[in-house]
């Protein structure tokens, strides 16, 4: 059984306007081909929907999203979009925090705060290369007391 809708939140202490411009954010996510819109449900578990851009302005990024799945109302909400190339040789993800807001109407509208990513070419040598100093790093991280 699916738990109630999750109520709108307060908003945070810094207001709910974009940060970051929507216009990059909205570029980001048509770019890359998969893309997920997830926010903390009335039961304290993740809700997550697939998501796509319809526009940006200076109220954020529009979002399309499947109709009905998200609640009306402005919640705090994190927007990641992806791209994995076969055998993870070559990816890239860009990951955002910020404001949704949907309206009764259908409307529904991601005021970006923050965003975080990387992108992985498409080749064996430098993913190999990676894996090895990410390794490098964790096994010091945790030589040091961190892991």
């Amino acid at each position: 059984m699916l738990a109630a809708p999750a109520p709108a939140q307060s908003e945070p202490r810094n207001g709910i306007a974009p940060r970051l411009d929507a216009g990059t954010v909205a570029a980001d996510v048509e770019r890359l081909p998969h893309t997920l819109l997830g926010w903390c449900g009335a039961d304290g578990l993740p809700e997550v929907v697939p998501a796509g851009v319809q526009g940006a302005g200076a109220g954020g990024v529009v979002i399309r999203a499947p109709r009905g799945k998200v609640p009306a109302g402005g919640r705090r909400a994190g927007l990641t979009s992806h791209m994995f190339q076969p055998k993870m040789i070559g990816q890239e993800q860009r990951v955002h925090t910020g404001w949704l807001s949907a309206g009764d109407d259908g409307t529904i509208t991601y005021a970006p705060h923050s965003r975080a990513g990387y992108r992985l070419p498409p080749s064996k040598i430098v993913y190999t290369i990676g894996c090895a100093a990410l390794t490098a790093r964790r096994r010091a991280a945790r030589n040091a007391g961190y892991g």
